[in-house]
């Protein structure tokens, strides 16, 4: 009789057609063979499957179903969609408290996204008692992980020292890291500190840089703040900020210009 391991892993090779040809139907037999002897990981991917509507009929309940399982047996990726599954009601009943709790258990074993979630949920206060403090240490978890979204959270923390002490400097080294990469926000607001010349030199250059990058998206403070900094420079200022920021933007990914949330690579641009 074939083990569990063996079962998955032809159900593996019929996704990607090796050695066999590539047949989903074949894939997810396979697949739930290896569920019935208890493999996770087909626990897992019967689960997504279900979820996504790929392969399998689209079911959440289903999803959620199968996700439990493979949580209950500590598959880091299905705790976390269990957490996910409880925050939006998808499958279950919405229950913050549940959500929080199969987060933990994620985050607990390093998982970045699982992470953010109990840092927003301790911000928020939703299902459990707001704590700036244990929203800042779970976001820090995250951003050390390199998840942007942390990154640009824990810079807000630092800019108004919420949970930790307020540290402009900080703020601003957390800003740029997502800044670099093409978050419109940390840009904006990036460019507001060196324009007040907080946690960095005054310097309106620089601001109008990247405020000129994060004014893609057209969003009002945007252009509220570059109209500002227009007053304050003279035209060869503005000159010399525009080449700067055109220079900034040929060293950001394509891919990530004016949007939100992407890692950085570690390079500081100013």
């Amino acid at each position: 009789m074939e083990d569990a391991d063996t079962l998955y892993n032809r159900g593996l090779k019929y996704t990607r057609g090796e050695g066999v040809p590539w047949s989903p139907t074949e894939a997810v037999k396979w697949f739930r063979l290896a569920t019935e002897k208890g493999h996770v990981e087909a626990q897992y991917v019967v689960g997504l499957y279900y979820f996504v509507g790929e392969y399998l009929p689209k079911s959440t309940r289903e999803a959620v179903k199968w996700y439990r399982r493979a949580a209950k047996q500590g598959h880091v990726e299905a705790q976390f969609n269990m957490g996910t599954g409880y925050t939006f009601g998808w499958g279950v009943h919405r229950n913050p408290i549940k959500a929080w709790k199969w987060y933990r258990r994620a985050a607990k074993r390093g998982h970045a996204e699982a992470q953010y979630k109990l840092g927003q949920m301790y911000e928020d206060g939703e299902g459990i008692p707001a704590n700036p403090n244990k929203a800042v240490k779970w976001y820090r978890r995250a951003a050390e992980q390199e998840l942007p979204e942390a990154k640009y959270k824990l810079g807000l923390k630092y800019m108004y020292g919420d949970g930790v002490p307020k540290d402009p400097s900080e703020a601003v080294k957390w800003f740029r890291s997502v800044a670099e990469y093409g978050n419109v926000h940390a840009q904006c607001l990036l460019s507001l500190m060196y324009k007040n010349g907080e946690g960095v030199p005054q310097d309106y250059i620089k601001a109008y840089a990247w405020v000129n990058l994060a004014d893609i998206d057209r969003d009002a403070n945007h252009i509220e703040l570059e109209a500002e900094l227009r007053e304050m420079m003279s035209p060869s200022q503005i000159s010399e900020a525009q080449k700067l920021s055109s220079e900034i933007l040929n060293r950001i990914d394509p891919a990530f210009r004016g949007k939100f949330g992407h890692e950085e690579t570690g390079t500081t641009l100013l």
